[in-house]
């Protein structure tokens, strides 16, 4: 279905569009009133019950400039590492038999080229916190979110 508003007066907002653009729409696509209610009832679901216009705008705004960036993970997320991407680590926490590194995602950030994810692992010294960054690139592949991905890469590795 196609939009049925445009803005046109900035005091007063958005507002119906022409009437002949608006019968054009009705004869082409015949839109009833259920049709637009479920439209709109689909962008709500999405946004939810408390959203800011503004702030969707912003956002909006952002993905059309190519600055918004959807991550697959999250600071503070655990992560599971390559041991062979770390170098010694004999004192370090490990899981399934020495091959992975216990991680988690202590910092998340965006260069002009790539994102880089930065990772601090449990070390056997309470100390020691070491941390290694690595591009958004290596999850999936030295880096996973889930247990059940390391399995399959150990698996896959043998």
């Amino acid at each position: 279905m196609k939009r049925l508003t445009e803005y046109t007066i900035p005091e007063t907002g958005f507002s119906v569009v022409s009437e002949e653009k608006y019968k054009r729409i009705l004869m082409e696509e015949k839109p009833s009133v259920e049709k637009v209610y479920n439209r709109l009832k689909k962008i709500e679901d999405i946004l939810g019950d408390e959203y800011d216009l503004d702030e969707l705008k912003e956002v909006v705004q952002a993905k059309r400039e190519g600055r918004c960036v959807v991550l697959p993970c999250k600071v503070g997320q655990k992560v599971k590492v390559d041991v062979r991407t770390w170098g010694n680590v004999w004192n370090y926490k490990t899981v399934e038999n020495g091959k992975f590194l216990i991680g988690e995602i202590v910092a998340i950030t965006k260069t002009k080229k790539q994102t880089l994810i930065k990772i601090r692992v449990e070390h056997n010294v309470r100390w020691k916190r070491p941390t290694r960054r690595y591009p958004a690139s290596a999850i999936g592949k030295t880096v996973f979110l889930a247990r059940e991905e390391a399995e399959a890469a150990l698996k896959a590795r043998e």
